[in-house]
């Protein structure tokens, strides 16, 4: 009866925080979703729409209903669907631009490699939903289009926008994502040209980005040299989550051993902060050796994920200790009683600073991973 009544309520917490993106992030005037909301729940409906926002938004609303079969979403995923067709893009070669003006008209047309995998992650997860066709075929075109633009065969890496530049770094969302969004795409047929970018992207990941001992690399130069230069706990456990997701997807278990070991060894650091903390800092500089003292909302939940994934497989209950040390951070400090949502930092104080609700970055995305993992 306890698990069923920790379960309802948590649906609760996922239900209030969609239904906040579905009512006030809601633009009436010019289409889609406001781009930026303030602090104190204030619309600002000159702001720019950014395609990571409604690329997640539609990932979001499209997950929940296929998850949870939450119908009454129905409305707001196919508006945020037809938002990233009418307005993001680019009929000439299925891609999908960057930025919007708040009416609509193109920002910046930059061809950025992230834009298009949060794409394909949405497009995906919506045509399971919707079944339509032309959804599915815009899927493959956004593969397409990938694989042709930004897939580097000289070096075996993908760029992280066009044109093409000499010396460009290697980072390490663009390939953590493209790996999400590929692993979403198998999930709809399979497909053998699909499955082995995955296991070159899992290999890829493993051997370049996960090399050291104790944090995840985030960046490269050209010649895939190092240069990081902050140690990013959210990326450490979510890089390790996406990874794993993946390889259980193609039913390829050669990488879980390795991930394990990295899972443990990089939650040596964060295991400390939480127990001294409560709370897990977002960044530390390597070459100060400091940290940022912020915690932000994102990272509280893919290291709750990530907890969660290894009691599963270990069945030690110190992860879940620690794992409910981050939820209480969550309901007492992250939670916004009185304008909706989450906060996105709070201080070293455990108090909200005052940043936007709604951005480019600031989505539901991260708080419906976590939420799924217990629904």
């Amino acid at each position: 009866m306890k698990a069923i009544l920790q379960n309802k309520k948590e649906r609760k917490e996922l239900e209030n925080v969609l239904s906040f993106w579905a009512t006030k992030a809601i633009d009436n005037d010019n289409a889609g979703f406001y781009g930026s909301i303030g602090f104190f729940g204030n619309t600002k409906s000159s702001a720019d729409k950014g395609i990571i926002l409604n690329a997640r938004l539609l990932w979001s609303f499209s997950k929940v209903m296929n998850e949870l079969k939450l119908t009454n979403y129905k409305n707001v995923a196919e508006r945020s669907y037809k938002y990233i067709e009418q307005f993001f893009k680019d009929t000439t070669d299925s891609s999908v631009y960057w930025e919007v003006y708040h009416d609509g008209k193109v920002k910046n047309e930059d061809k950025i490699c992230l834009a298009q995998s949060y794409a394909l992650l949405g497009i995906s997860e919506f045509y399971k939903f919707s079944k339509d066709e032309k959804v599915r075929t815009w899927c493959y075109e956004l593969f397409n289009y990938i694989e042709t633009n930004f897939y580097n065969k000289h070096d075996n890496s993908y760029t992280s926008q066009l044109p093409l530049k000499d010396n460009e770094s290697k980072n390490l969302r663009t390939h953590l994502h493209l790996l999400e969004a590929y692993a979403n795409l198998y999930t709809i047929d399979e497909s053998e040209a699909v499955q082995e970018r995955i296991k070159n992207l899992i290999q890829l990941l493993s051997d370049k980005f996960l090399k050291n001992l104790s944090y995840c690399e985030t960046n490269f130069d050209s010649e895939w040299k190092t240069i990081t230069t902050h140690i990013s706990y959210g990326h450490n456990i979510e890089v390790l989550s996406i990874l794993l997701d993946a390889s259980m997807t193609i039913g390829d278990d050669a990488y879980i051993p390795f991930l394990l070991e990295r899972f443990n060894l990089y939650f040596e650091e964060i295991a400390h902060m939480i127990l001294n903390n409560g709370a897990v800092f977002t960044t530390k500089n390597l070459i100060e050796n400091n940290f940022n003292d912020e915690y932000d909302w994102w990272v509280q939940t893919e290291i709750i994920i990530g907890l969660e994934k290894l009691h599963k497989i270990t069945r030690e209950k110190k992860y879940i200790k620690l794992s409910g040390i981050l939820w209480n951070l969550i309901r007492e400090s992250f939670f916004d009683v009185d304008y909706g949502e989450w906060h996105a930092k709070l201080n070293i104080e455990k108090e909200p600073i005052s940043t936007d609700k709604v951005s480019m970055w600031k989505s539901p995305y991260h708080i419906v991973r976590m939420y799924l993992y217990f629904i």
